[in-house]
């Protein structure tokens, strides 16, 4: 339950972020179908959706979506009004709600982009299936309204409709498919966000059926908290099933080819929403059962949008340069001292005199000398070869301990000398994030030069 433990600590913490106020939430709701029907130009395949705001994060603006499949014509639809050109007069309040899919406007032709005018109008029979509570499994906020989404699925028929193509009428028949109605109720937190690998078939006919496989996920993975979240909602808002004459079989008996989000062979056309932090690409894509039947439906890929570019720390050109000949002079000095005058370095840190029979001043003077040749290298070689600034790094990383080990063991030490030691770990520490951070830097492109008293952030 590590997951469970980060979202819990997440919650609290976003709770204290809003001085103890509580944790803003929002909510957003959508009906959304997917039906195959029967007709003289062959299958017809519909995809329509109905979004509110605040559906699927808190700042996106209502959206209605369309894709439509007439033999192997395909076209489009976006809008930012619910109900301008989509009507689903569907009352899901009702536990077998009876109405018509309905829309008049113009679509555009998947093939080139042009608008057509389209009017369909398809009557409809939806028969509710048990409500699931997705994301809601163990209720780790503790709240009465608990965060997740409260999801009914439907089974999908109709006997006949009717779709008008620039003028010309299409009969449809044996209508089968599967609807559903998501109430969402989430964190405005970028941890929180959410996107799912989604895929919705229908088969038309007297022994039609619908498929709904989807996973959720966290929309960002940049983060210890995101990949809980990611965890969590894998384990509890994820869902394969069958909707077939009016009930509902988790799992894939009549074995639909389920396209994961990499294969791009599946799909005849898209188009693409804006959400706000993500665009949501919705696909009509044609796929089989086992028996070899030719489906059709929708796959749904979120791309998280890039976010603004996060403040670093790192140095300029002149920087990591004064930096490398600092170390370089330090450990000139130091090695120096070490090797070629070990009874002054008794007497500056221990004030006693030299007493060494294994000669471990003098070894540890030598690994100074080692580092000094790597910095002198890495001074001349940075700009061309940027991995020795990490390189440095390590050798920084390596006297972490040392010097307070010493301070601990040694007999005695002067006041001079303890202050020496206790301030040299940090500084390598510090030393080593900063050539880290650089090296980082470098993977964006060559660092601005400048002077050595440029501020180092970007």
């Amino acid at each position: 339950m590590n997951g469970h433990s980060a979202l819990g600590k997440a919650v609290r913490a976003a709770g204290t972020r809003l001085g103890g106020t509580g944790l803003h939430l929002y909510r957003g709701s959508y009906i959304d179908l997917v039906l195959g029907a029967e007709s003289e130009r062959g299958t017809v395949t519909l995809v329509a959706g109905s979004h509110s705001h605040g559906f699927p994060y808190h700042d996106t603006d209502p959206w209605d979506n369309c894709l439509l499949l007439i033999g192997d014509t395909g076209y489009t639809f976006n809008g930012r009004t619910n109900g301008a050109s989509l009507h689903l007069d569907l009352d899901v309040s009702q536990p077998s709600p009876r109405g018509k899919i309905r829309f008049a406007g113009k679509m555009l032709r998947a093939r080139d982009g042009a608008p057509v005018d389209i009017e369909l109008e398809i009557p409809v029979a939806l028969t509710g299936l048990p409500t699931r509570l997705l994301g809601e499994s163990y209720n780790f906020l503790e709240l009465d309204g608990a965060v997740g989404m409260k999801y009914t699925p439907y089974s999908l028929s109709g006997d006949a409709g009717r779709i008008r193509v620039a003028g010309a009428d299409l009969a449809l028949a044996g209508i089968r498919g599967s609807c559903e109605h998501g109430q969402l109720t989430n964190l405005k937190a970028h941890d929180f966000a959410l996107k799912y690998a989604y895929v919705g078939v229908a088969c038309p006919g007297d022994d039609g059926y619908g498929i709904i496989d989807f996973t959720s996920h966290a929309l960002f993975d940049d983060g210890i908290v995101s990949k809980a979240v990611d965890w969590y909602l894998r384990k509890s808002a994820s869902a394969l099933m069958t909707i077939e004459d009016g009930k509902l079989t988790d799992g894939n008996p009549h074995g639909v080819y389920s396209p994961p989000q990499d294969d791009p062979e599946v799909v005849l056309f898209e188009n693409q929403v804006d959400l706000g932090p993500a665009v949501l690409q919705r696909q009509m894509i044609k796929t089989r059962d086992k028996a070899g039947r030719v489906l059709h439906g929708l796959r749904e890929i979120f791309t998280a949008k890039p976010g603004p570019k996060k403040r670093t720390f790192h140095l300029n050109r002149a920087q990591v340069n004064v930096v490398l000949f600092l170390l370089v002079v330090l450990d000139v000095f130091l090695s120096t001292v070490a090797i070629c005058f070990p009874e002054h370095w008794s007497q500056t840190f221990h004030a006693m005199p030299y007493d060494d029979p294994a000669g471990l001043l003098r070894r540890t003077g030598s690994v100074w000398v080692a580092f000094t040749l790597l910095q002198a290298i890495a001074l001349f070689r940075w700009q061309k070869q940027s991995y020795w600034l990490p390189l440095i790094a390590g050798v920084r990383f390596t006297e972490l301990f040392s010097d307070w080990v010493t301070i601990i063991a040694a007999k005695q030490m002067t006041t001079l000398g303890t202050a020496a030691l206790l301030i040299s770990p940090p500084g390598n520490l510090l030393f080593g994030l900063i050539l880290i951070s650089t090296y980082k830097r470098l993977k964006d492109g060559p660092l601005p030069g400048g002077s050595f008293f440029t501020r180092p952030w970007s």
